[in-house]
């Protein structure tokens, strides 16, 4: 529903989800974000976290910290040195993409931008096109992403429109149900 623009119906949906608890929490999350209620849903992440210890609900508070760019709350979220992105290089295996890549515009404000670029660069590598392998629409987002993130806007670009070209025609992130235009 979110694609094609049902914003209602994707609405009830999600205010229909009331069991497991953990579902429940989830579609209020996601409606929560999808309205761009930015406090709510740092204030709801911190409790499910709190309460649960999820590890998505930290993505969830990075998201926010990164969308609202509140500096303490990216250092507090970024400040462990022993955390896999930290490594170098960065060590992806637990991390969506998307999860680097804010963790990475994270560090960049926080004046890391040598550890921010290594994250970007190892998101390239690892998304890589390989002549003997279809070239996914969604490794290619993730290269325009990442390479918007160092900065390199027309390789960017370049990747998008090739993306668009095989087919890429998802407007919502299917990680944070977002409108790609609002990252």
């Amino acid at each position: 529903y979110a694609n094609l623009g049902m914003t209602e119906q994707f609405r009830r949906v999600l205010a229909d989800v009331r069991t497991p608890p953990a579902a429940a929490e989830m579609a209020h999350g996601v409606m929560l974000l999808r309205q761009k209620q930015w406090r709510e849903l740092r204030r709801h992440a911190d409790e499910v976290y709190g309460r649960t210890r999820d590890p998505l609900w930290l993505s969830a508070r990075l998201l926010v910290a990164v969308i609202t760019d509140d500096p303490a709350e990216q250092r507090s979220l970024t400040a462990d040195a022993t955390h896999a992105l930290r490594q170098d290089p960065p060590v992806l295996d637990n991390n969506t993409a998307l999860d680097a890549l804010l963790y990475a515009i994270a560090l960049r404000r926080g004046g890391q931008p040598d550890q921010a670029d290594r994250i970007a660069n190892s998101l390239l590598r690892r998304h890589a096109a390989s002549p003997q392998e279809f070239d996914e629409p969604h490794s290619r987002w993730v290269r325009m992403a990442a390479e918007a993130s160092l900065g390199n806007k027309r390789q960017a670009i370049a990747e998008l429109e090739a993306a668009a070209r095989q087919g890429f025609r998802t407007l919502v992130d299917v990680d944070y149900f977002m409108r790609l235009e609002d990252y």
